[in-house]
This record gives structure tokens, C-alpha cells and sequence, in this order.
């Protein structure tokens, strides 16, 4: 079995990684770019900043999903054999890749090759620690769990954000109608700021799926 992710997936991951729009050194002090990308074991230096300052979500996205290919699929595509649906396959990457190898080749992958989907999906929760993840372990496990509908792609979105979602993407795919792409990106806009401001108040960003649905609409506004 070969698993691939797709963009929803990839703008998943990028939900809870944290973003900087250029270069930076991580906590080991290794030169990092974008969500987390590593260019090199030791300090970020000027040409690092001349090739990757300013580059955009849309660059960085990309790396993300080479980081995600090698981090991630790779390791699945070699410990797990049962057939996944995109839901699945998305969940699962994105607790690898934050986790290591060793999600999938403990019990959530024995389970998952054993067809114990909803036992895989409880075990998510086996890797919570420190708390801080256990948010994320959380939405994980809800998306592993969600069916998988073919008019029913980005499962966090709200129906509304979704429609705008879709609609934007087919357009910008073809090129087409760049007026209605204007008015598009305007109400994603939109709905990104309601989302941001409610993530101010009660529950912040951690109901409702809003980390999720931000991370969606901010990649197509920014």
C-alpha cells in the first residue's frame, strides 16, 4: 500500500505548526525556515536570508510537503499495509510527522494493519504528552474518524467556507475568472477575521475546529 497526502493534509500540518515568513534559528539553534524546515545544523546565515526571507505560504507550503513526504509518508508507506482513506491518511501523517517513526510502528500502527480503525484511532491519545499536544492528538483522532464523502473535501470547514474554498481553488487551477476570485478571496477574508475573533474568546482556538479552518482560509487570503 502506498499512502500520499494531499493538500487538505498538508494545510492540516501547517495548522499546528508555527509559521515565520522567512529564516530564523530554532531552539538548537540550527538555521529553520517557514513551518519548521530545516536548512542546516548550525546558525542561519545572510545568504540563507537572501534566498528565503519573504518567500510566501505558498513556498513554504511546499516545503512542508517534501518535509511531510520524507518525515511522514515514508515511514507509513514502510510499517503500515491496511487500506486508508484520505481522512485516515491525513490524520495519521500528521501525528507522525510530529511524533516520529515510532507512532506508526507501536499500536496505532498494529492496529491500523490489524483493521482496528477505531482502536488506532483511541490510540492516538497514547501520545499526548507533553499536554500541550493534546489538542492536536485530539483533531487527529476526529479527522481519522470522519468519513470520507467525495463532495466533501477540507472536513474541518464549515459548509459555507467550503463552498468559497472550492470554488477559489477550481477557479485559481485554470486560471480562470480572476474577478470572482477577487470576491472570493474577500469573503474568505471574511470569514478568517469572524474565525480569528471568536478564537479571542471562549473555548480560543481549540473548538470548533477554528485552528483548522483558519490555517484553510488564511493560505488563500495572505
Amino acid at each position: 500500500m502506498r499512502y500520499a497526502i494531499n493538500q487538505a493534509g498538508v494545510e492540516l500540518i501547517a495548522s499546528f505548526e508555527g509559521y515565520v515568513d522567512g529564516v530564523y534559528d530554532d531552539s538548537r539553534g540550527f538555521a529553520t525556515c517557514g513551518y519548521g524546515h530545516l536548512l542546516h545544523e548550525s546558525a542561519a546565515t545572510q545568504a540563507d536570508h537572501w534566498r528565503y526571507d519573504g518567500r510566501g505560504r505558498t513556498f513554504f507550503l511546499n516545503l512542508l510537503h517534501e518535509d511531510i513526504q520524507r518525515v511522514a509518508i515514508g515511514p507509513m508507506n514502510t510499517a503500515l499495509h491496511a487500506s486508508l482513506n484520505q481522512n485516515e491518511v491525513n490524520a495519521t501523517a500528521s501525528a507522525t510527522f510530529n511524533c516520529g517513526p515510532g507512532f506508526v510502528e507501536g499500536t496505532v500502527g498494529a492496529d491500523i494493519n490489524a483493521h482496528r480503525f477505531a482502536a488506532a484511532a483511541n490510540a492516538f491519545m497514547l501520545w499526548d504528552h507533553p499536554s500541550v499536544l493534546t489538542s492536536r492528538r485530539e483533531a487527529e483522532r476526529r479527522i481519522f474518524l470522519t468519513p470520507v464523502h467525495p463532495s466533501l473535501p477540507f472536513p474541518w470547514l464549515e459548509p459555507w467556507e467550503r463552498a468559497a474554498v472550492l470554488e477559489y481553488d477550481e477557479l485559481l487551477a485554470h486560471g480562470k475568472d480572476r474577478p470572482r476570485r477577487l470576491v472570493l478571496r474577500a469573503v474568505m477574508t471574511g470569514y478568517r477575521k469572524a474565525i480569528w475573533r471568536a478564537a479571542q474568546g471562549k473555548g480560543g482556538w481549540e473548538i470548533l475546529n477554528r485552528r483548522q479552518r483558519y490555517q484553510s482560509l488564511l493560505v488563500r487570503t495572505d
